[in-house]
């Protein structure tokens, strides 16, 4: 048999779903991303605004994201994932158009919360997987968690240029028409799947809930994610006002972020390359987590030593 034939190989039909559903998640991704290098400090700048105030509506977004993602995953199991992906973007878009002519903090946690309601991330993936054969699932998946990984490191290196050129407010338009960019591209690009296997009718929220909640991998996954995500926007959220404590201008953040994002990139490929290669995932992962503990304890020796150089070390290494 030859090499090709062993080879599972997308159709065109999955090639233009994963192209079209990859460009969805990097805009949206990449919307969500340019914000957190910068929020807190734009933010200061709202009437009303607090470090508390600040953090509530910087966090608004991921509580009211977190708490609907299995919710429109089961409305998309019943009335369509290509529905679902456009009703979420329209709140999404709707909580960016608001976000950019607020101009007091109180506001600002309305449109946050509002931004949250369109959890689509579910559902995209769930698209994808009704798209594609199993036996290509799996590398459908790694593209689109690719276009997460690049969004995420443009996102970073951008951001203190947007931040001091558009300003908060001149963000979320931005961000608006980007979302803008992602409805079109589900509404125009995106194939409707053949079938869709409906949820039974009596299947409840709490019932999904506590049967997802006893699968030991899926449990250890929640888990895992939100340890990851609760701590990367909550040093996120602290790092820019260390940086403005420390003299550093809101445009000069790039000299940190952007050096900071490469470096990143070139370890994750070498450590996914090694754990490939060598057959030790668990072994890498928990070296990342070690790594990541270190590199907090030594933000905080940094902060406290007022050593602005050790602060810097360390979010390299985080």
């Amino acid at each position: 048999m030859s090499e090709s034939a062993k080879t599972p190989i997308f159709t065109l039909s999955e090639k233009r779903s994963i192209y079209s559903l990859s460009g969805v998640l990097f805009f949206r991704m990449f919307s969500l991303f340019l914000l957190l290098p910068v929020f807190s400090v734009l933010a200061m700048d709202l009437e009303g605004a607090t470090p508390f105030l600040i953090g509530v509506a910087f966090g608004a977004y991921g509580l009211t994201q977190g708490f609907l993602q299995l919710p429109f995953g089961m409305w998309s199991d019943r009335a369509g994932r290509k529905l679902v992906i456009v009703i979420g973007l329209g709140l999404f878009i709707a909580g960016n158009f608001l976000a950019a002519f607020v101009d007091s903090i109180h506001w600002m946690i309305v449109a946050r919360f509002l931004q949250g309601t369109g959890a689509i991330s579910s559902t995209v993936f769930a698209l994808i997987a009704d798209l594609t054969r199993p036996e290509v699932r799996t590398r459908a998946n790694a593209a689109l968690g690719a276009s997460v990984g690049i969004a995420f490191a443009l996102a970073f290196g951008a951001a203190p240029f947007f931040g001091e050129w558009l300003g908060l407010n001149g963000m979320f338009l931005m961000i608006a028409v980007l979302s803008l960019a992602s409805l079109v591209l589900v509404l125009t690009t995106v194939p409707n799947p053949e079938t869709i296997k409906l949820l039974p009718q009596k299947v409840s929220f709490w019932n999904m809930a506590k049967m997802v909640w006893k699968v030991p991998a899926l449990r250890t996954i929640s888990w895992g994610g939100f340890v990851c995500g609760a701590g990367l926007s909550s040093t996120f959220f602290l790092i820019p006002m260390i940086l403005v404590q420390h003299g550093f201008e809101r445009a000069e953040m790039w000299k940190i972020y952007l050096p900071m994002m490469l470096a990143g990139v070139v370890a994750m490929l070498l450590a996914a390359i090694f754990a490939e290669v060598k057959n030790r995932f668990r072994e890498v992962m928990l070296f990342g987590i070690v790594l990541l503990l270190t590199s907090l304890v030594f933000m905080g020796l940094g902060q406290e030593q007022n050593r602005l150089i050790w602060f810097v070390a360390a979010l390299y290494f985080f």
